[in-house]
Parts: C-alpha cells; structure tokens; sequence
C-alpha cells in the first residue's frame, strides 16, 4: 500500500495525501471511506481520495497509523487498501528536558531550562551560548543563538524607554547573522535583533 508522512503538529485540515486507485472498467470512484485503523478519529478522506489530519497528532504516542481504505466503483466497494501514515517527531522541550520544570536550572548554569531550550540547547546538562550585545552611536543590536526546529517556541527582542509601557511594544524580530559559530543546522540559529537608538542617548 501507500505510505505518507506528516508532522505531529499539523493542524486540522493539513492534507496527508492522495490515495491512489482506479476502476478497471473505468467506472468513477465515490464513497471514500476510513474503515479502521483511526480510532481516535486522527484523519478524514474527502470524496477525492484525500486524505486529511483532523485530530490531534502525536508521535510520541502512535507514530504510524494503519489505515484501512475502501472505496465503490458505484456497484460495490472495493478490497480493503492499507495506507501507513508516519508522524515525524517534532522537537518539543520534553525532548531535552524531560519532566525538568521550564523554570528549573538543569546545570546550574544560571539559565532556566526554558531559556536554554530557547537558545537552542539539545541536552539538560549542556551549556548554550549566552546573547550578547554591542552597541554604536545609532544602533543597539543583541546577538544569540535561538532554537528554529520547534514552531512553538519563539524568540524575540523587546525594547523600552518607559518600564510602563514596555510590555505594550512591538517584539523585534531576529536577522540570520553572517556569522554561525555556534548554531547547530537544523537545530538553531545565530540571529541578531537590533534596534535604532535614535536621538534618545538613553535607550538600553
């Protein structure tokens, strides 16, 4: 049978793939259905043959689904198809840190697991590369090394003049750097936030 791939965080609607078949005679097919293989109701197929993520995902638990396909030629159904669906894995902070609270300190490192595991650490006990900022006459750029293989976890700059205000700004977005000493493809990346001083000698 066929075989497709799809993360563990699709979201519903993400199309799996086509399931492919033809009549002998000819005769158009209808009546797609999902006849086992999906208790938890993981997946739908439209009349098309598409097959579509409508549930919850997760490789950690059941990272291949067997699915029975049947569909008629409009006089009677077909043999049972199987199709495997393989969930890949998506990083998450249980992946490096287990059970560990976000808030903890693994390693003592004087960074919260939750930091780490946003500076891209790809174990508890290992250190990660501290951001570090430099500053001109107009312009104040931060420089880290921030994880990009979890959608969930984002990384951004912030920048203030008001300790009122501050929680009201636009975040700063991070810019691939030139330079990569540190990252890990795949895994993180060397990114850098800047932000216009301005006239204001007071911006941090």
């Amino acid at each position: 049978g066929q075989s497709f791939s799809v993360p563990e965080n699709s979201a519903s609607g993400t199309v799996v793939g086509s399931v492919a078949a033809s009549d002998a005679e000819g005769n158009p097919l209808s009546g797609w259905t999902i006849v086992s293989g999906d208790p938890a109701g993981a997946f739908f197929i439209t009349s098309s043959g598409q097959i579509q993520v409508v549930g919850l995902l997760n490789f950690e638990a059941v990272p291949v689904h067997t699915l029975g396909i049947q569909v008629s030629d409009g006089t009677s159904p077909s043999a049972i198809e199987t199709i495997t669906v393989n969930v890949t894995n998506v990083v998450e902070f249980s992946d490096v840190f287990g059970a560990a609270s976000p808030s903890g300190d693994a390693n003592g490192d004087g960074v919260s697991n939750l930091m780490a595991y946003a500076l891209g650490a790809t174990s508890s006990s290992g250190s990660v590369v501290k951001p570090a900022s430099a500053t001109t006459s107009s312009n104040l750029s931060l420089t880290a090394v921030v994880r990009t293989n979890d959608p969930k976890c984002a990384v951004v700059g912030e920048v203030a003049t008001s300790l009122v205000s501050w929680q009201t700004n636009s975040p700063i977005l991070g810019v691939p750097a030139g330079d990569q000493t540190g990252a890990v493809p795949g895994v993180s990346q060397r990114q850098v936030f800047s932000v216009d001083r301005g006239s204001d000698p007071y911006v941090p």
